[in-house]
């Protein structure tokens, strides 16, 4: 897992949450997440939309919309859904709070 090493996720109530990335280029950065779907165009491609909730000065609007920044955003979001999956292999339900013996 990459989270605490190369991001941290963060949460506000129930719906609002995003990543802060704590290493690399893109050192600072806080993004939040307003949506994320499945593809329905492309088989285990992912669609979603983020805003930039902190930006350092050193990164640059373009810098964001670069493929490395793509790249490693889609990184971080693939280590998200590994560990929702493995919390839910491990749980046998959506409820963290409750194990299935």
């Amino acid at each position: 897992m990459l989270r605490n090493d190369l991001y941290r996720p963060w949460f506000v109530g129930e719906t609002d949450w995003g990543v802060e990335f704590l290493s690399g280029d893109f050192r600072g950065l806080a993004i939040q997440i307003e949506k994320m779907d499945f593809g329905k165009d492309q088989e285990g491609k992912i669609d979603f939309d983020y805003h930039i909730v902190h930006k350092p000065d050193i990164i640059t609007k373009e810098d964001v919309s670069t493929v490395q920044f793509e790249a490693l955003l889609e990184l971080v979001i693939n280590d998200i859904l590994k560990e929702a999956m493995e919390n839910y292999d491990k749980t046998g339900n959506d409820d963290s709070e409750e194990s299935n013996t």
